[in-house]
């Protein structure tokens, strides 16, 4: 490409700035250690008042074991006397919790304090979008925002897997639009590393491949095609070399059949299509162990495990597929908190269980603003000729594995963490709309991403 033509390319940002390149790094990083405080409270208040349960004593236990030198092993199956290998979720965040229990030794409390590390760097990433998109004071209302996120600093510190992805999700984003500024080799590399961060910690995010990188890459048809040849070329080996070793290890003898980047679909499958999901209060949401499409008794070997249940699963709804457009808009309203809400929230947060349940009326109050917002901030954009696809993919894979599986506002966290930089546009388009006069131009300090 020409040097006027990737001049084309480029964002046009406005001369004049409300802040100072100076005044946005003071003020993201004042922001970044507010984010912080917040959540270290938040990781000593539910420490003294919940333990762990379900996907958190996985994700702590493995992260043991790994330390230990055990690799991948169930903790559950181990505290039996049995040594059993595992892929149940992906290994990123495993693997980094163990770090903790290398240098100081197994310690809930440690790696709440340690899983606060990356929720601060979204908060930081959100600071650097919001700046890209609608200028450094939008940049810093997006990082506050998403620094005082009940929904986002909460599941910082459960350890779960959630506020991790949370961090790949917001690096993404950012390596989505550094990519639309400068579509070169390297970026896409960068872009495709971010991806497949993503999908080794939440196993839908390798739909952002499809849905994101794919169309990013083609989209330009003035680039020849063998340069975007090339660039697919180069995020398919990025994404082999950080995603192919994890599924070659699954693929190492650990099982009887063979196992991608993990064996969550089955169960994921089991417990979504079921009598306990397509009827009663349930509807729509986790069917935990499904009577009619768990195997009982459950076998050790978790690719086995996983192919029982999935066709199970897929044998239920083959049997009550009339059910399934009644099905799915309950699962989406959980998700998107459409249907029963507060319950959601409260459950998946553990609120009740740490004697807050009240918090999830703010938390919602919250998440209705940021959508609200974030709407209107997606309309600004739009208006602007902004990219928006690295901002809307996200949201596409929760609704995606919405419609697979259930509902539930874990699911929802990438849509949790892009909300606050729509927002952020939308609360500084406002600002700017009262500053300027009528007739003056568009406010300054916007980026605009040319088609």
């Amino acid at each position: 490409m020409s040097a006027p033509a990737e001049a084309e390319r480029a964002p046009r940002i406005a001369t004049s700035e409300v802040l100072s390149a100076r005044s946005f790094a003071i003020g993201l990083a004042v922001i970044a250690g507010v984010g912080l405080a917040v959540r270290v409270a938040a990781a000593f208040f539910f420490d003294a008042r919940t333990g762990i349960g379900g996907d958190a004593v996985w994700y702590t236990g493995v992260a043991r074991h790994l330390a230990l030198g055990d690799g991948f092993i169930e903790p559950l199956q181990f505290a039996l006397g049995r040594r059993v290998p595992t892929a149940a979720h992906p290994p990123l965040y495993p693997l980094y919790l163990s770090v903790v229990d290398l240098a100081i030794g197994k310690s809930l409390i440690v790696h709440r304090l340690w899983s606060c590390l990356p929720g601060v760097g979204t908060v930081v990433l959100l600071g650097l979008v919001g700046r890209d998109l609608g200028g450094r004071r939008a940049g810093l209302i997006a990082a506050a925002l998403g620094a005082v996120s009940i929904e986002l600093f909460v599941q910082d510190v459960l350890l779960w897997s959630e506020g991790f992805y949370g961090f790949t999700i917001a690096l993404t984003v950012f390596a989505a639009y550094r990519y639309l500024r400068r579509p070169d080799l390297l970026h896409v590399a960068l872009l495709a590393g971010a991806i497949a961060l993503a999908a080794l910690s939440r196993a839908e995010a390798i739909l952002l491949f499809v849905i994101l990188l794919l169309p990013l890459v083609l989209r330009d048809r003035d680039v020849a095609f063998g340069r975007r040849f090339a660039a697919l070329v180069v995020g398919a080996l990025v994404a082999i070399t950080l995603i192919g070793p994890w599924i070659a290890y699954n693929n190492s003898g650990r099982f009887d059949r063979p196992v991608g980047v993990t064996v969550t679909f089955g169960t994921l499958i089991g417990a979504s299509y079921c009598h306990n999901t397509f009827y009663g209060p349930s509807i729509g949401a986790w069917g935990g162990l499904c009577p009619d499409t768990v195997p009982t008794p459950w076998p050790r070997d978790e690719s086995i495990a996983e192919s029982r249940a999935r066709t199970a699963g897929f044998d239920y709804l083959s049997d009550h597929l009339g059910r399934l457009p009644v099905v799915i808009p309950y699962r989406l309203g959980r998700s998107f908190g459409l249907y029963a809400p507060t319950k959601t929230i409260s459950d998946d947060l553990l609120l009740d269980a740490a004697h807050i349940g009240g918090v999830a009326d703010l938390a919602l109050a919250q998440y209705w603003l940021l959508l609200g917002l974030g709407i209107v901030g997606g309309v600004v954009l739009f208006r602007r000729r902004v990219a928006l696809l690295p901002l809307a993919a996200p949201v596409i894979t929760v609704a995606v594995i919405t419609v697979i599986g259930y509902g539930s506002m874990r699911f929802r966290m990438a849509l949790d963490v892009v909300l606050p930089i729509l927002a952020a546009v939308a609360i500084e388009s406002f600002l700017a709309r009262r500053a300027r006069p009528p007739s003056s131009p568009r406010a300054a300090g916007t980026v605009v991403f040319d088609s």
